[in-house]
């Protein structure tokens, strides 16, 4: 059973809930927004700039991911948003950036390195 607060005396309880049920909604579509879309701060007060922003930001989230899939791009998003981002001034195809950045992470996950409880990997000098 779930009880709600409120001062609003007019509305019934069912409404309330799902006001309540609505507002978790928005708060989980700004938590992904924030998280996805790199949007932490809106420019405009009024509901027509916001939404141009949070518009802009997901077309070019899903550009990114389109560009990710045509290129076969197995990293995660973000790391493929970075490069894109690095990389906007360069006249350079996209696979060939791939191609670029691929050596320096096969050499990251090639190397070793010890943590604190590798007992079984430890050279002893």
């Amino acid at each position: 059973m779930l009880c709600f607060v409120t001062n609003n005396f007019a509305l019934d309880p069912a409404t309330i809930a799902l006001l309540y049920k609505y507002r978790w909604q928005i708060e989980l579509f700004f938590k992904w927004i924030k998280q996805h879309l790199r949007v932490t701060a809106f420019y405009g007060t009024s509901a027509n700039a916001v939404m141009i922003q949070i518009y802009t930001a997901f077309i070019s989230f899903c550009m990114l991911a389109l560009a990710a899939d045509a290129l076969r791009y197995e990293g995660s998003l973000y790391e493929f948003s970075n490069m894109m981002g690095v990389s906007l001034t360069e006249k350079e195809h996209m696979a060939d950036l791939l191609a670029r950045s691929a050596k320096p992470m096969e050499a990251l996950r090639s190397y070793y390195e010890p943590t604190l409880f590798d007992f079984n990997e430890m050279i002893l000098l």
